[in-house]
């Protein structure tokens, strides 16, 4: 499986901070380590405007090929339906024109994308990523419905599941607290059981994993 996200975490060895921004700060601010702290968070930054908030390995795409056909909604440029459609899943992937623009290059993120020498094309698409949002949910009821780090603190998430019906859901992001909300893991604790747990590759700091879920 072609999968130069975990290629690029892996030779960097981006899992690892070698900065502690607390200490740091303890220290007045040393400008030789804060400068290092931010190159290495922005080269973060700029590869999950590439690729995705969340990496994906090869048991992860695995596991969430076993449960097609899918469907995923905030799909943002598709890495993730990319990797699965080629490992033979069938999926369809969504996202809004509204997070397409969150996805465009600011100048900021130009400066940065010079500093790190990661190039962006901002009309490039890993997946045929078509416009639609949570409607498509009950569009498309026979397809398993996959969610890959929701927008922070919004309604989608919860909205998507409320309008699933099927028996099995794929979540990849952190806690309530993190990459959805308190009202959607609510709503998931009620209505599903974990039956599955999969640490993928994380930043450092982040706690990401692969949950599939079974209704009650």
């Amino acid at each position: 499986m072609n999968n130069p996200y975990l290629d690029i975490f892996l030779n960097k060895s981006l899992g690892q901070n070698p900065v502690d921004i607390l200490d740091i700060l303890g220290k007045d601010g040393d400008k030789s380590n804060l400068e290092s702290y931010f190159n290495l968070f922005n080269y973060r930054l700029i590869l999950t405007r590439k690729y995705a908030w969340a990496i994906p390995d090869a048991v992860s795409i695995q596991l969430i090929k076993e449960f097609s056909p899918l469907i995923e909604i905030g799909a943002g440029i598709g890495y993730w339906a990319n990797l699965v459609s080629e490992s033979g899943g069938d999926i369809l992937a969504f996202d809004n024109e509204e997070s397409y623009e969150t996805l465009r290059i600011s100048g900021d993120l130009e400066k940065i994308s010079q500093q790190t020498n990661v190039k962006l094309d901002l009309s490039h698409r890993w997946f045929e990523v078509k416009v639609g949002g949570v409607e498509q949910v009950k569009l498309n009821p026979d397809r398993t419905l996959f969610l890959c780090w929701p927008p922070f603190k919004d309604e989608m998430a919860l909205q998507c599941v409320k309008n699933y019906t099927g028996k099995y859901f794929i979540f990849v992001g952190e806690d309530a607290s993190a990459s959805n909300n308190h009202s959607f893991d609510e709503y998931i604790q009620n209505h599903f059981k974990k039956i599955i747990d999969h640490p993928i590759p994380t930043y450092e700091g982040i706690s990401d994993s692969l949950n599939v879920f079974e209704r009650l």
